[in-house]
């Protein structure tokens, strides 16, 4: 999903891997599970960065996600929620844009997979 935001939004930087390690996350029923974060797009700042926002919102809401947005220092925050519990996040300010994501919080036994 990372990979199809930045080219939906034009943005041609390859994906940054992320670490392999595992996250430790506290799932619904109060156990420990694990997440994995996904590659990371980072590259320049869109030339309308309100379309872009607007543009990925609606993609996302098209998949299934549950779409929330924020300021945060003069950057625009679109985050994402799959159903399945994986997240996703744009980053888009005058500095540049940043989309990263995050799997869903598994058991230990779960298996990687992707937002």
């Amino acid at each position: 999903m990372v990979v199809e935001t930045a080219a939906l939004i034009g943005l041609t930087a390859e994906p940054v891997p992320e670490l392999e390690s595992t996250l430790t996350c506290q799932r619904a029923d109060g156990s420990d599970g694990v997440s994995y974060l996904l590659h990371k797009v980072v590259d320049v700042a869109l030339p309308d960065v309100r379309a872009g926002v607007d543009q990925v919102g609606q993609f996302w809401t098209d998949m299934g996600y549950e779409v929330t947005e924020r300021d945060i220092g003069g950057a625009t925050v679109l985050s994402g929620r799959a159903p399945s519990g994986a997240v996703i996040e744009l980053y888009a300010g005058p500095g540049g844009t940043t989309i990263s994501g995050e799997t869903l919080c598994a058991t230990a036994e779960g298996r990687r997979s992707g937002a």
